[in-house]
């Protein structure tokens, strides 16, 4: 695995939402790394647009941006129905018995997972000092200033 890769898995894992891409629309999710696996996970209900795009193993884009955590990917994937309740009980948490109204087991509950093919992803660099730094070299220099870095991953 490149630096690249495992810098996206780490900083994937500190970022709890983004925008998953489905026939033109985007629609607000929150993911589940599990880098081990090559895989993110969402919680999702019956008969949602990324059910159904699950339903039917939909190539999806899922779009993630965070200023706080320096990340900013387009990830490109297929998307599946996941029938494994370990999964399940694994990435439950508060936050999704919110939406369900019998918690984990209520009928309507769906694990969904995306398996990444390929993420344009930016990552910038960690530091407010090294950020200012750059940003000073670069107005007494003239170059452009190196806050990060741009890859196309494949997974």
């Amino acid at each position: 695995m490149s630096n690249q890769q495992q810098e996206f898995w780490d900083r994937l894992e500190k970022v709890r939402t983004g925008l998953m891409g489905l026939h033109g629309r985007h629609l607000p999710m929150t993911h589940y790394p599990h880098q081990d696996e090559n895989a993110v996970y969402f919680l999702t209900a019956d008969g949602t647009d990324a059910h159904d795009c699950a339903v039917k193993n939909e190539q999806i884009h899922y779009l993630v941006s965070s200023d706080k955590e320096g990340l900013y990917a387009d990830v490109t994937g297929k998307l599946s129905v996941e029938a494994d309740q370990d999964k399940l009980e694994e990435v439950w948490n508060a936050m999704a018995a919110a939406w369900f109204e019998d918690g984990k087991t209520d009928p309507s509950v769906r694990l969904l997972k995306l398996q990444p093919q390929s993420a344009e992803v930016w990552i910038a660099t960690d530091s407010s000092a090294a950020f200012l730094i750059e940003m000073a070299k670069a107005g007494m220099t003239g170059n452009t200033p190196d806050v990060g870095s741009h890859e196309v991953l494949t997974f």
